[in-house]
């Protein structure tokens, strides 16, 4: 988090909705604590969702292993790029369109590759448990075992860019353009 410029706050879970059709957690931390919408969350062992709705003392996450989920993410061994997609199961990630040539084993560990701009790049997201063929024959589709305890845990970490920080993106009076407010800001 310091390297990257970050910044952490715990938040309690209140509750786990882990139906198949909808993974969630309700946290005790809303907008009056700076919860904010599209905030990576993460805990011990890695990435675990992000937030999708704020109120002023709650907050709803939206949990990788949600079925409407994708995160982008890379093989740390090899800097591979891919997309690991929930599955409604609270155990199993499953990685698809992995093309035959590319370097993927089994064991890989996956990491938030950054891109798109929502997850803070280098965070666990899971390690490929098995490869298969699709059933066209030319790609490959994984499942990935999830870094993070998303059935166990009594608490998590909101990320969010430090103000300041290298790569943080402008306040709303700096992208709106006003000059006093951009005058004294670092490059």
């Amino acid at each position: 988090a310091e390297r990257g410029g970050l910044d952490v706050q715990l938040a309690p879970i209140l509750d786990v909705d882990l139906d198949p059709t909808r993974q969630r957690l309700m946290l005790n931390a809303g907008t009056r604590n700076g919860v904010r919408r599209g905030q990576a969350v993460i805990d011990a062992g890695g990435l675990v969702g992000q937030v999708i709705d704020a109120t002023p003392t709650t907050a709803v996450v939206l949990l990788l292993t949600d079925p409407d989920h994708a995160v982008p993410v890379a093989v740390a061994r090899t800097g591979v790029r891919l997309i690991v997609y929930g599955t409604g199961r609270s155990d199993v990630l499953e990685l698809r369109n992995v093309p035959l040539s590319s370097d993927v084993q089994v064991g890989d560990v996956l990491i938030t590759s950054g891109l798109g701009g929502r997850f803070p790049a280098g965070f666990p997201v899971g390690t490929i448990a098995s490869l298969r063929p699709d059933d066209s024959r030319a790609f490959l589709v994984g499942d990935v075992d999830a870094a993070a305890q998303l059935d166990r845990g009594r608490d998590v970490l909101l990320l969010r860019e430090r103000p300041g920080a290298p790569g943080s993106a402008p306040g709303p009076a700096a992208a709106s353009g006003d000059a006093a407010s951009v005058e004294g800001a670092t490059p």
